[in-house]
C-alpha cells in the first residue's frame, strides 16, 4: 500500500515538473539571444525575443546553442511569454 502511494506521488510530480520549469524559463533562458550552434544543419527553429514580447524564427545548426531554442511557436510562447494562453496558433 505504501509503495503504490509512493509511485502515485512520483508520477504526479513528473507531470507537474514540466509546467513549473516552463514558467521559470522567462527569467533565465528566454532573455538569451538566438544561437545557431556549432553544427551546419539548417533547421528553422523559434526563439523568444524579449524586446518584442513574441517568438521569432532563426536558423539552428542542429547542436549546441542555448535554451532559448524551440521547435515551434506555441512551445516557445508557452515557455517564455508571460500570458501564453492568448498567443497560440491553431492549425
Amino acid at each position: 500500500m505504501k509503495m503504490s502511494m509512493m509511485m502515485i506521488m512520483i508520477v504526479g510530480a513528473m507531470f507537474l515538473y514540466p509546467s513549473a520549469s516552463a514558467q521559470n524559463n522567462y527569467g533565465s533562458t528566454c532573455f538569451l539571444p538566438p544561437q545557431t550552434g556549432m553544427c551546419r544543419a539548417r533547421f528553422i527553429n523559434w526563439y523568444y525575443d524579449h524586446q518584442s514580447g513574441t517568438c521569432r524564427t532563426f536558423t539552428y545548426g542542429g547542436c549546441g546553442g542555448n535554451g532559448n531554442n524551440f521547435m515551434n511557436f506555441n512551445e516557445c510562447m508557452a515557455a517564455c511569454h508571460q500570458n501564453p494562453s492568448h498567443n497560440e496558433i491553431t492549425y
